[in-house]
């Protein structure tokens, strides 16, 4: 994990901040809050000058509420001897992912960034988990899904070259069968390949010709699956499709990794407007698909 430093001017609200210097000694250290509530069991972490000060479970594990999460971030400032008044910066997980755990992570996240008037930064689930194979999966294809019930996954497809450093390979996500996810053998079916070609072809990616030339190479290869949903079907697949597991310590999404992604975001300069950032469910709700349904 990399140890950056970052100076920046503050303004009386602190959304409006702007990059002045990086290296060298810093003025203010930045101070970051991540949450992470895709996943049955939530994590928060908390990232001080680029490197990850402490990541905690949500207390009692599997209640994504409210009621949780805040003593949760409350517990691990305690621990840290931090305050809220102290944020620079608060970062979520945006999903894909269920509707209850997504809508609690956002809407507390948006809540802390209005009060403080400090930046709010929202990551994409799946890139956060390709983030953490990024040190175990070097010039490899890998793909990272999270549940979407009713036996799918919300998956998409990532390169990580031989710095760990990851590149996407389309511009969202799929909802496909799990069975399909884990049995999408490339040596008898090219259409994914041919479909990033295509995404490069009209300009959707943009790759140099070497990172292009070593993403075709790595396609040759068979790619690495990670995934909360790995713990339920490695006893209904194939030992060819367990080995290619990742390890199970990065199959769940984890804050520390969200926390990541958004430092690398603030140093860019980069930050979400606090007003229309919103989850990305992978499916509607069971409400809206029956309002959906009734007025079809």
């Amino acid at each position: 994990m990399c140890r950056c430093t970052l100076t920046f001017q503050r303004h009386e609200d602190k959304r409006g901040w702007l990059c002045s210097s990086f290296g060298g000694k810093t003025g203010i250290i930045l101070k970051l809050l991540a949450l992470e509530t895709t996943d049955r069991q939530g994590t928060v972490a908390a990232f001080e000058d680029g490197m990850l000060q402490l990541e905690a479970p949500l207390s009692p594990q599997d209640k994504r509420s409210a009621q949780t999460l805040v003593p949760s971030i409350q517990q691990l400032f305690s621990e840290l001897n931090w305050s809220f008044a102290q944020l620079d910066a608060v970062a979520v997980a945006i999903g894909p992912g269920s509707f209850t755990g997504l809508r609690v992570g956002v809407t507390t996240a948006k809540t802390i960034a209005y009060t403080l008037a400090i930046p709010v930064l929202g990551i994409n689930t799946l890139d956060a988990m390709a983030c953490g194979l990024g040190t175990t999966c070097k010039d490899r294809i890998v793909t990272t899904g999270i549940d979407a019930q009713r036996q799918d996954i919300a998956a998409a497809f990532y390169y990580i070259d031989e710095q760990g450093q990851i590149v996407r390979l389309s511009d969202g996500y799929q909802v496909i069968p799990v069975v399909n996810w884990l049995n999408d053998e490339k040596s008898t079916d090219d259409s994914k390949n041919k479909e990033y070609e295509k995404n490069t072809e009209r300009g959707n990616l943009f790759y140099s010709g070497l990172v292009y030339q070593k993403i075709q190479a790595a396609w040759s290869k068979d790619y690495i699956f990670c995934s909360p949903i790995l713990k339920r079907w490695q006893t209904r697949v194939s030992a060819d499709i367990q080995c290619r597991f990742a390890a199970q310590e990065y199959w769940a999404p984890k804050s520390c990794f969200v926390a990541q992604l958004a430092y690398e975001r603030m140093l860019r300069n980069e930050t979400d407007n606090l007003w229309s950032l919103s989850p990305l469910y992978s499916r509607p709700s069971a409400a809206e698909e029956r309002a959906a349904q009734k007025s079809g």
